[in-house]
């Protein structure tokens, strides 16, 4: 990966927090971003037989991998001192055998796995001592209560809810948890798609596991198939494309400063290599002069814009991370889409 800025050399001082990159199949994408130095973990699914992650159905086998090719990713992983992640990370585990998956995680010797059913942490915190519990995005820890009870139960990294993304004083409270439970960390995602606060978020998690288990001779109990990807509500205004919480490259300075960030995920496993390979660029290099919408995907709403990452207001994420978020009092996202949305070029 050509031209990586080292960390402190954009003006924001020595970096703070790394990043959890996703596995999509291709290991020398995989070599060339852990080149960076930036790099503190790979997460990944297991291997086709193996797969308990929350992309349960795979119909063109994206992210199907042959065995050989999750061990010489694992191998790398411990050969260039990056932590593997193995994710098992299905909404619900309830329809899986648990101590096989433990004993494949063991087999492979995962540095952690990341869960997203709470009922599963403790059985795994037994059945794999030494492996650190991480847990996911999708259970939705949007508060100081539940992050506490998770770290009892035995949790280490979490990636707390994406509406974090947009409180950092929420954050910041979290911090006082690290006195008490020394492996706690505070990852974040990055490249959130989702809109604020979405309610449907845990519900594209859970359909892929209904489907699978579900009655195969009639299509939904709703009487049609359900876009996995797509939101029930569909925004209503432009601000929505802003207001969803995602975190700009130029900002993660600020979460890491301001909200004690450990680690940043970025995200998705099943885009291709040219994708990841500038995503990683540009929140290794911590800034993007170009179309926001080229790294953090905008969803299926709106083809036709662009977003131009350079004319976003100073002050920006202080605002947006701060506010009391009664946007129906507040205009400011508002503007601010009429500052950065354009049309699309063609």
């Amino acid at each position: 990966m050509a031209n990586l800025a080292a960390p402190g050399a954009l003006g924001y001082g020595a970096a703070v927090a790394r990043f959890s990159i996703p596995f999509n199949g291709d290991l020398d994408l995989m070599r060339e971003a852990v080149a960076s130095g930036q790099v503190e973990e790979i997460y990944f699914s297991g291997a086709r037989d193996h797969n308990v992650s929350d992309w349960y159905v795979d119909a063109d086998e994206v992210l199907s991998y042959e065995q050989a090719r999750v061990e010489a990713l694992v191998a790398l992983c411990r050969a260039e001192g990056v932590r593997s992640n193995l994710l098992l990370n299905l909404a619900s585990l309830y329809f899986e055998d648990l101590s096989r998956a433990a004993a494949y995680a063991r087999a492979l010797g995962v540095d952690a796995v990341t869960v997203a059913d709470p009922y599963a942490v403790t059985a795994l915190r037994d059945a794999l001592p030494g492996v650190e519990i991480q847990l996911s995005v999708n259970l939705a820890l949007d508060s100081f209560a539940k992050v506490e009870r998770m770290l009892r139960l035995g949790a280490g990294t979490i990636n707390v809810a994406g509406k974090m993304n947009r409180d950092i004083v929420g954050l910041q409270r979290l911090r006082v948890l690290k006195e008490r439970f020394p492996a706690f960390r505070v990852k974040l995602l990055a490249t959130y798609i989702c809109h604020y606060d979405c309610p449907f978020w845990a519900a594209h998690a859970t359909l892929s596991v209904h489907r699978e288990h579900g009655d195969h001779s009639r299509r939904s109990c709703f009487g049609a198939d359900i876009d996995i990807d797509a939101c029930a509500v569909p925004a209503e205004d432009l601000m929505d494309l802003i207001r969803r919480p995602f975190i700009r490259p130029e900002d993660l300075s600020y979460y890491e400063e301001a909200g004690g960030v450990d680690v940043f995920k970025l995200a998705f496993r099943n885009d291709d290599s040219e994708t990841l390979r500038r995503i990683f660029r540009a929140y290794f290099e911590r800034r993007w002069s170009a179309d926001l919408f080229d790294i953090i995907p905008r969803g299926p709403q709106w083809p036709e814009l662009a977003c131009d990452n350079t004319a976003f207001p100073a002050g920006f994420v202080h605002k947006v991370t701060t506010c009391d978020k009664v946007c129906s009092e507040c205009d400011y996202c508002a503007r601010v889409a009429e500052r950065v949305l354009q049309p699309a070029s063609r």
